[in-house]
């Protein structure tokens, strides 16, 4: 996660502390303009930005926790915010709708209901290194997803049956950076 202000804007090095405070993510690197600096008229006594790691959920080294059922496991009762591609290049933070995976293969959201479930073999691109689920639409226009999950199990792109291309972020990772960062923009 790459965080830009960090030395301009109290808001965002503060977030940014909490969140390193709390464990959810570690600074990997200071980038941009360093220590001293001036920002207009004004003198900057720290980085003009800040590199962050997600902190890992669980073993991420271990690559059987990803495919089969642990996969299916680790995403049980999460929600996850929809955004269109490019959202992070473009800063269009509006989202385009919700998704809760429950344990029973149903999944809620501002779509209609889906049915899930872990992608088969046969339904994974060559290489595929960390593990897709499937998800149907129950009710028209029946879109049908293949989530690539990241191996954080933080984020995914939501390839449409029909082209299009979402990207969704876990709610709980949306609330740890996302309102805290947005709350201080505006």
């Amino acid at each position: 996660i790459v965080l830009d202000d960090y030395g301009t804007r109290k808001g965002v090095r503060q977030a940014v502390q909490e969140i390193v405070a709390s464990g959810a993510a570690s600074v990997r690197r200071y980038v941009g303009q360093g220590p001293t600096w001036t920002y207009g008229d004004v003198q900057v006594d720290d980085w003009e930005g800040v590199v962050l790691d997600p902190a890992p959920r669980g073993n991420v080294d271990d690559r059987s926790a990803h495919v089969g059922t642990r996969l299916v496991e680790s995403l049980i009762k999460t929600s996850w915010v929809v955004f269109p591609a490019g959202v992070f290049s473009e800063g269009y933070f509006t989202p385009h709708g919700t998704i809760t995976l429950e344990g029973n293969g149903q999944a809620t959201s501002s779509y209609g209901d889906f049915e899930w479930r872990q992608a088969l073999p046969g339904e994974l691109e060559a290489g595929e290194e960390f593990g897709s689920i499937i998800l149907q639409l129950k009710q028209e226009p029946l879109w049908r997803f293949q989530g690539k999950v990241n191996k954080h199990r933080t984020g995914m792109a939501l390839l449409r049956g029909d082209g299009l291309v979402l990207v969704a972020v876990r709610q709980d990772m949306m609330r740890l950076v996302g309102d805290k960062l947005i709350s201080f923009l505006h």
